[in-house]
């Protein structure tokens, strides 16, 4: 993130933006895709490693979601 898509990680570092939504925030579109196809893909083909890494994308983001909810309600 700090470096090829350094251009949409920028704002949740410099907060020059206005609203609740961040340009940052379209990393969850980059990891719900795998997130959602590699369970699907490994359930469908039978390969559990495909599973095993839609799982950890799935639970990182789920982890990540919930700590910055945490920190905006300043929990």
């Amino acid at each position: 993130m700090h470096g090829i898509l350094w251009s949409l990680h920028r704002d949740h570092h410099l907060k020059e933006h206005y609203g609740f939504l961040e340009r940052n925030d379209l990393f969850f579109l980059i990891f719900a895709l795998p997130g959602i196809a590699c369970p699907a893909a490994g359930a469908f083909y039978s390969v559990p490693v495909l599973t095993s890494i839609g799982t950890g994308i799935t639970l990182y983001g789920a982890c990540y979601f919930l700590c910055m909810i945490c920190l905006y309600i300043n929990v």
